[in-house]
């Protein structure tokens, strides 16, 4: 089978998901082309950049997804720096729905 993608976004999440599943198709046998327009070109600036961690001020928390269960550390749960009263900062907000 022969298939193009066309990327026309430098949304990371919609570029990785397309890249993926041409990779995919590649592994597959298929035959694949990409081709970048507009600002699908800023992929390759992406990609070729130097990887440095990102260091945000002033956040409440993130996310981190998984399809492997987490499990933290012994240390984790007993560390000083666990914020055990976490749960209490969800206290004031208000119901919006009922389930």
């Amino acid at each position: 089978m022969k298939a193009l993608f066309i990327m026309s976004t430098d949304d990371a999440e919609t570029t990785y998901n397309a890249m993926r599943l041409a990779n995919i198709a590649v592994k597959k046998g298929d035959e694949v082309s990409v081709f970048m327009v507009g600002r699908g070109v800023l992929f390759e600036k992406a990609s070729n950049a130097e990887l440095a961690p990102d260091r945000y001020r002033d956040t409440l928390a993130f996310m981190l997804e998984s399809r492997y269960v987490m499990q933290p550390t012994q240390w984790a749960l007993e560390t000083e720096l666990r914020q055990r009263d976490y749960i209490q900062c969800w206290n004031g907000i208000k119901k919006n729905f009922n389930v």
